[in-house]
């Protein structure tokens, strides 16, 4: 009766190795693999939130592994000398080849989408991006921006980020992007106002 038992246990064991081994293998520890992909610091008419229907600031995530990864206890932060800013919520969890939007708009709020309890600042800031532990997963810095347009990385060369006319949250960034932000400058007029005939001299 023992062996039956012990032969019944065994069997049992198994499949739940199995499947503890395979949700691990789901979840494993594959950090390294999500990366800052993209953001809009200054969001005024681009991208609307749903969940306070305002235009707000956000930060996108991006998966680039082969499995998912659980979030949960990571750390979103503005600022790399205080990485523990802002937590996320438990049970986040950001599909293989997927993509997660956050809202950086002062918030603080989880239950209708991922609010952080800090807002981008245009004129330039860091976003960083820390495990449970403590350690830097990914970041970014970056100098002043430019209303309604995004920054991200290229889609065909992720080490290399454009500015985007046409933000793309929550998605690979397909659209067209610029390697510059530059403006042109308030054209300057040389001469005064008045009627000239032939060539004007300089």
């Amino acid at each position: 009766m023992n062996k039956m038992i012990r032969k019944s246990i065994k069997s049992l064991t198994i499949p739940i190795l199995l499947i503890v081994f395979v949700s691990f293998s789901l979840l494993g520890q594959t950090a390294d693999n999500i990366v800052i992909n993209e953001f809009l610091s200054s969001n005024n008419t681009s991208v609307l939130d749903p969940d306070f229907n305002q235009y707000a600031d956000w930060i996108e995530l991006y998966n680039q592994g082969a499995n998912a990864v659980d979030l949960s206890g990571y750390y979103l932060t503005d600022n790399l000398a205080s990485p523990q800013k802002w937590i996320v919520p438990n049970g986040t969890i950001i599909p293989a080849d997927g993509y997660l939007l956050i809202w950086a708009d002062g918030m603080d709020v989880t239950d209708v989408g991922l609010h952080t309890n800090f807002k981008l600042s245009n004129s330039g800031e860091e976003i960083g991006l820390f495990d449970n532990a403590g350690s830097l997963i990914d970041s970014y810095i970056f100098e002043k921006q430019v209303t309604d347009v995004s920054m991200g990385r290229s889609h065909s060369n992720p080490v290399e980020w454009l500015f985007f006319s046409d933000p793309t949250p929550g998605t690979a960034n397909l659209t067209a992007g610029l390697s510059s932000n530059l403006q042109s400058t308030a054209p300057v007029v040389s001469l005064k106002s008045g009627f000239y005939r032939g060539r004007p001299s300089h």
